[in-house]
């Protein structure tokens, strides 16, 4: 999972990983229902940028198209670059 996740060509979705995909499976259904609906319109924001991003992927991937496939790539290992630089100056 932490692989594709860092696939996916958006900004948001470098923030996710195995271990916090695995730590939300792993936590109460409850508390992140109410999380859900609480964040309801940040979390579908969410959800439709990365059904965006995945269909921009897909489409690369459909019709073989290598160089924006690695484009995408690098961009995400970028924007991931970016993020850890940022929380180790915040740490």
């Amino acid at each position: 999972m932490a692989a594709f996740c860092m696939a996916v060509p958006s900004k948001a979705l470098v923030l996710a990983n195995n271990s916090s995909c695995c730590r939300i499976a792993a936590s109460s259904p409850e508390m992140w229902r109410d999380i859900f609906l609480w964040n309801r319109d940040n979390v579908v924001t969410f959800i439709e940028a990365y059904e965006r991003s995945l269909s921009q992927l897909k489409q690369l991937i459909r019709v073989g198209d290598a160089a924006g496939i690695e484009k995408e790539l690098e961009r995400a290992r970028q924007e991931r670059q970016k993020l850890s630089t940022r929380l180790a100056a915040s740490a």
